[in-house]
């Protein structure tokens, strides 16, 4: 006997969008609604879109659903549509977990559509730029299912893209590069490669030393965008330690804004180093996204050593 829902899900939060691709996967899919927490919402939500469109399940060839589909969802979907990749935006929690798995969901997805439709200024929809995020971050998984991405360190810091620039309200407005914009990888390699012209345009260094001899470069945008992407450039090393001759560099991201750079080892790392670990909640509130790090940055690469307070794994 199949699994039915024992729950009032219509009044779900974020709802259960199952896509139905009949044909080839530039055809428009056939979409449903149907509850969240549904133990039965890919079989719900395909009688919908067969009675409302007269198709078979045989002309099937893809199906998405917002949230991963039942154990015994997942089952019917085998047997009534063998051989159809079934994929999810958002994994199923344990039923005690849905308010949270809400929460996390809305994040993401207010994140992904971040003041999209506002026009910035510069290029049409903005300046293309790589945006690091730190792959501990709550709603990592989701934004890699929504967002092509690369890593910067492994298992620790990565990047999207994004269209970014200023609203005529004064905000920063950003359109993320989505997975559904890039239909091969050669198109994401020629995007990363842009991002990576643009994010080198306008980048600053400014030096500065105290009396007693701390010395701190700060990286930063004349237009005031996020600069933290700069580390994702292939000359960064030979550009920094061309400035004062250091190769064994300390960077601190505390905000997206902008990078402070110090010789590995001094005083003046040691005091980045406890402003990271030291972060308030308003800074892993304004941008959780990227949490504050501490990155060793030399001529053989980088590697993170601290974030947000705690040593990196």
């Amino acid at each position: 006997m199949e699994s039915i829902s024992l729950v009032d899900t219509s009044t779900d939060p974020i709802p259960n969008i199952v896509l139905f691709v009949a044909g080839a996967a530039e055809e428009e899919p056939l979409e449903a609604t149907v509850g969240a927490r549904d133990a039965d919402g890919i079989r719900k939500a395909w009688q919908q879109v067969a009675s409302e469109h007269a198709i078979t399940a045989g002309q099937v060839t893809q199906i998405h659903s917002m949230w991963e589909p039942s154990v015994p969802d997942k089952e019917y979907a085998e047997r009534t549509f063998p051989g159809v990749e079934l994929t999810a935006a958002f994994p199923r929690p344990a039923e005690d977990g849905w308010d949270e798995a809400f929460v996390r969901a809305q994040q993401v997805m207010d994140e992904a559509n971040e003041t999209r439709g506002e026009d910035v200024d510069g290029e049409p929809d903005g300046a293309l730029i790589p945006l690091l995020r730190s792959a501990s971050s709550p709603g990592n998984e989701q934004i890699q299912e929504l967002m092509p991405h690369f890593f910067l360190i492994p298992d620790g810091i990565y990047a999207t893209l994004a269209r970014v620039g200023w609203t005529p309200h004064g905000t920063i407005g950003m359109l993320h590069l989505l997975h559904q914009n890039i239909t091969e990888q050669a198109e994401f390699e020629a995007q990363v490669a842009q991002a990576m012209r643009s994010m080198s345009n306008g980048l600053t260094a400014n030096y500065g030393a105290n009396d007693e001899g701390d010395e701190l470069i700060v990286v930063s945008r004349r237009d005031e965008l996020p600069a933290a992407g700069a580390l994702c450039l292939d000359g960064f090393h030979e550009w920094i330690s061309g400035i004062r001759g250091w190769q064994d560099l300390t960077v601190a991201i505390i905000c997206p804004e902008r990078l402070l750079i110090t010789p590995t080892g001094t005083a003046q790392a040691e005091m980045l180093r406890r402003e990271v670990m030291e972060a308030d909640d308003e800074h892993l509130h304004n941008h959780p996204e990227l949490l504050p790090s501490l990155l060793r940055v030399t001529s053989d690469g980088m590697e993170l050593v601290a974030e947000a307070g705690y040593p990196a794994l």
